[in-house]
């Protein structure tokens, strides 16, 4: 597995036949990691910072799969309620599924080529769809606020037939089953961004009020990273992040006032070890770490 994905990713590795990007990456350890960005710009960037890869849409969620395809969650327009495509890298879409609501939040590949989704309207639900983008699973989610893309943010498995959903006008992390019950909440101190489910039983949740947290399966919150572990102000609009294998964690900010957008890696004990510094004021919506010194990282990836 390990050779096949190195084989897809080659040229992530080594930077060819690319444009510069904006993003210049910076490392007290010489860390280099190529990486999928999605948002006003969609991308795939390589660990010396070449653009290998755009899509010409803005996105709001995707992942590089193993096969080497990217799967995007498109945003909503006109006459267009949002959506999930799996594309090739020369732009060919080979699956696609046409949002029910009023806008498609988030979408993870399953096992079995199965697509878990996440839609906001009239009717907030998880979807859960086949190959040919046809529903096989729906679960209603309860939310108080009208506004679609403030509903569900982000959908992620948490266990077998376990979904671990993040609603942010509720300030609720709501882990169902497929049968559509509730066997876990927290109610966040701030709105939730996105929360996995951690190796440990742990999950850990960002916040909008520039907090990353781990909760326990009491609610009790047992780490978490704020702005007061920085001597600068790194922590602006925290958006989504990534679990590595080694326990670091990477995320998304953005401080709108200087327009700048970051993604950085920082250890467990809070320290600052990698940053990609775009000089764009929209944070990305999601990314995706896809290796690290010339190693592919390992899937799933835990984001």
């Amino acid at each position: 597995m390990r050779a096949k994905i190195t084989k897809i990713l080659g040229c992530l590795l080594l930077g060819i036949g690319g444009t510069h990007a904006t993003a210049q990456q910076r490392s007290p350890q010489n860390i280099r990691h190529a990486y999928l960005i999605t948002g006003a710009q969609t991308a795939i960037i390589s660990e010396t910072d070449q653009v290998l890869w755009r899509y010409p849409r803005n996105t709001r969620d995707g992942c590089v799969l193993e096969s080497g395809n990217v799967l995007l969650v498109l945003n909503s327009g006109k006459n267009y309620p949002g959506g999930v495509v799996e594309v090739t890298r020369t732009g060919r879409t080979i699956f696609q599924y046409r949002g029910q609501q009023q806008t498609v939040n988030s979408a993870q590949r399953l096992p079995g080529n199965l697509t878990l989704i996440s839609e906001g309207g009239r009717q907030p639900q998880i979807t859960i769809v086949d190959a040919k983008g046809q529903p096989k699973i729906r679960i209603p989610v309860a939310t108080q606020t009208n506004n679609p893309k403030a509903q569900i943010s982000f959908a992620r498995a948490a266990a077998p037939r376990r979904v671990l959903v993040t609603l942010p006008a509720d300030r609720q992390i709501r882990e169902y089953d497929l049968e559509g019950k509730v066997h876990w909440k927290w109610t966040a101190p701030h709105p939730p961004v996105n929360a996995v489910r951690l190796p440990n039983g742990r999950t850990l949740v960002s916040l909008r009020g520039d907090r990353l947290v781990e909760v326990n399966a009491e609610g009790r919150i047992v780490w978490q990273v704020t702005q007061k572990d920085f001597a600068k102000p790194y922590l602006y609009a925290l958006s989504t992040f990534q679990v590595m294998a080694n326990g670091n964690l990477v995320f998304a900010s953005a401080n709108p006032d200087a327009k700048i957008s970051r993604l950085m890696e920082l250890t467990r004990d809070k320290k600052l070890v990698w940053s990609a510094v775009q000089k764009i004021r929209l944070r990305p919506t999601q990314f995706q770490i896809l290796t690290t010194n010339g190693r592919p990282i390992p899937g799933p990836a835990l984001r």
